[in-house]
């Protein structure tokens, strides 16, 4: 079964180009436009890593990071925002708890895409 990526973003342009930079990758990809959608897809199946997004309508990130941590805390997760700054505080508590992932600023290059994804999963 191959490994299955996660991109959680409420921007369409976001994770379309997530689908460009990952289409030559052995890996499946699932795109999920809100943190409903996202935990939803997680009750349904296994991912092995996920990129979020911190800014969106309704659940936001560091909800929907919470809510992967009770699910599955072994999860790589990577959050792709330009706002961490704004969510530095909750960011901090979340670490703080016990709660892993790695930072990276939107807007991500392809390369820097791929080269997380080849680390993680390889």
């Amino acid at each position: 079964m191959p490994k299955t990526i996660l991109v959680i973003d409420d921007d369409a342009a976001i994770r379309e180009a997530f689908t460009y930079a990952l289409i030559d990758v052995p890996y499946k990809l699932e795109v999920a436009e809100s943190g409903d959608a996202a935990i939803a897809k997680m009750q349904e199946q296994r991912f092995d890593l996920i990129f979020l997004d911190l800014r969106m309508p309704g659940m936001n990130g560091i909800e929907v990071l919470k809510k992967v941590h009770a699910l599955n805390s072994a999860i790589p997760i990577y959050i792709i925002t330009a706002f961490a700054k704004e969510f530095f505080a909750e960011l901090t508590h979340a670490r703080q708890k016990g709660i892993n992932f790695e930072l990276i600023s939107k807007p991500a290059s392809n390369e820097q895409i791929q080269q997380i994804v080849n680390n993680v999963l390889a």
